[in-house]
């Protein structure tokens, strides 16, 4: 598994390799958050947010989202963000994506990139 940062959206977006399968890619954004994304190809989704989490998870900026996202998933919840009125605040969101044998992980959490 290789993990990819980059600085903006914009050096994300000139990657040629920027959704190759089992690259976890890590984009720094102008309010001061990282977003972490994924594609992997498997037949579960606990083996897709395994694969995403034993990479991140000696992160300090993705620590402890590994149980949240779980458990929210064990409980059918498949995406969530942060919302405060029910508005979305432009602050953390994840979502699991199943696309028939690949799946797209995404996290975006407060934290800068380290390039």
């Amino acid at each position: 598994m290789k993990v990819k940062e980059y600085v903006d959206f914009a050096h994300f977006e000139n990657d040629p390799h920027r959704q190759d399968v089992d690259l976890i890619c890590i984009v720094g954004k102008p309010n001061g958050y990282v977003c972490a994304d994924f594609i992997t190809d498997c037949r579960r989704w606990q083996t897709a947010f395994r694969r995403f989490f034993n990479v991140l998870g000696s992160d300090p900026r993705f620590e402890g989202w590994d149980s949240t996202v779980y458990e929210a998933m064990l409980n059918g919840v498949w995406k969530d963000k942060e919302m405060v009125d029910d508005k979305y605040t432009g602050g953390w969101f994840w979502e699991v994506e199943d696309l028939d044998g690949r799946f797209y992980i995404c996290l975006n959490v407060p934290g800068e990139v380290n390039v």
